[in-house]
């Protein structure tokens, strides 16, 4: 049962890391949202905002810049775009 429990809480992790991963898709063509904007309207806490933004940034799937986070999907095509490759 203590399985069980632990994996139902890891769902609950990555169901938050993509709630964030969304909308940081959503807003990216405005240069991203703070910990607090996205903790406004995730209704998650500042600390689980940043817990998980910390996640996706090791897996690469984020960026920072001044204190704005976007997908890093989105900046690396664009890199890619300019570069050619």
């Amino acid at each position: 049962m203590g399985l069980e429990k632990a994996t139902i809480e890891r769902v609950e992790d990555d169901s938050d890391e993509n709630q964030i991963a969304k909308w940081l898709g959503e807003t990216a063509a405005v240069g991203g949202e703070t910990v607090d904007e996205i903790a406004q309207r995730t209704g998650l806490t500042q600390m689980q905002v940043a817990r998980n933004l910390q996640k996706l940034h090791s897996d690469g799937r984020a960026t920072v810049e001044d204190d704005h986070w976007t997908l890093a999907t989105v900046t690396q095509a664009f890199d890619e775009d300019e570069d050619g490759t």
